[in-house]
C-alpha cells in the first residue's frame, strides 16, 4: 500500500472542523484509527488510479497537487468510514483523478506513459528506442 503523502493529523484537524468539533466538544478517540485507515486508502486509491491511467510511482510521488487530493480522499474515506456518507460525497475526487489530461509535476504538465523528470527516464523501452531505425 501507498504511503501517506499527509499526516493523520492534517485529516483529523479537517475533520473535525467539518464535524463542527471544538476543545470542549473534541472528536471521539475512535476516530484516531477511522482517520488513519482513511489516509492510507486514499494514497492508495491515488496510487492506483493513476498507475492504471500509465503514471509511475515516482511521477505519482512528485504529482504537485498529491497533498490536495489525498486530503480531499482522506476526508471522503474518514466519513464513509464514520458512516457519514451523505457528508462525504463532495470530497470524492476519484472521477477527477481519472479524467486529468495530465499531471503537473515541478510545475510541468506530464502526461501519462514513458517522460523523463530529473533525467531519469520512466516508462518501457520499445525497440526502437533501443535500435537506431536505420539500422537495417
Amino acid at each position: 500500500m501507498s504511503t501517506p503523502s499527509i499526516p493523520d493529523a492534517k485529516v483529523w484537524e479537517s475533520i473535525s472542523q467539518i464535524l463542527q468539533k471544538t476543545k470542549d466538544d473534541p472528536l471521539s478517540s475512535t476516530y484516531a484509527e477511522i482517520v488513519s485507515v482513511a489516509n492510507r486508502e486514499a494514497a492508495a486509491d491515488i496510487h492506483r488510479i493513476l498507475l492504471a491511467k500509465g503514471y509511475t510511482s515516482a511521477q505519482v510521488a512528485q504529482f504537485d497537487d498529491l497533498g490536495r487530493f489525498q486530503l480531499r480522499m482522506a476526508l471522503y474515506w474518514s466519513l464513509v468510514n464514520a458512516g457519514l456518507l451523505d457528508r462525504a460525497k463532495p470530497y470524492d475526487c476519484r472521477a477527477e483523478l481519472e479524467a486529468l489530461p495530465a499531471l503537473m509535476i515541478n510545475g510541468v504538465a506530464v502526461a501519462a506513459g514513458p517522460s523523463s523528470i530529473a533525467g531519469t527516464s520512466y516508462g518501457r523501452l520499445k525497440a526502437y528506442d533501443a535500435v537506431p531505425p536505420n539500422i537495417f
